[in-house]
């Protein structure tokens, strides 16, 4: 999986991807056309409201939320792209309540690789059960 970087890429995403709302994350995704690729990888980008209110707060949500979306899109095997904002509900939820929610938003945005069915399922129970570390 890919870092989203440019800023025409996020722009694009913003305004022709699929949209999800959750109580504490907002997700954005689009397939990439294969035509342009350079790498059929998923790309990530992660941000933050300007609602959490201190820096220490801001970047605690977004490597929370790094940390998850590595995990569940290392399972894409087509290029999306997604964006991940946070809100500040995001600092008091468990690691499996955040990844429920993601794949519940990510189905939501029509991405094929996950199902309604995997959010009490296999595919929850087979990633790990506790926070990963966070450095």
């Amino acid at each position: 999986m890919l870092s989203l970087r440019r800023k025409a890429d996020v722009h694009t995403l913003l305004h022709r991807g699929q949209r999800a709302y959750g109580s504490w994350v907002t997700l954005y995704a689009r397939l990439r056309s294969p035509e342009k690729l350079p790498t059929p990888l998923p790309r990530l980008a992660v941000s933050t409201t300007g609602k959490l209110p201190n820096a220490v707060q801001r970047n605690r949500a977004r490597r929370l939320l790094r940390e998850t979306g590595r995990l569940l899109l290392s399972r894409l095997q087509q290029p999306w792209d997604i964006l991940l904002i946070a809100r500040p509900a995001i600092l008091t939820t468990t690691f499996p309540e955040r990844q429920s929610a993601i794949i519940s938003l990510l189905c939501t945005a029509g991405v094929p690789e996950f199902t309604l069915s995997e959010v009490e399922g296999p595919a929850v129970s087979s990633l790990p059960d506790q926070e990963p570390a966070l450095t």
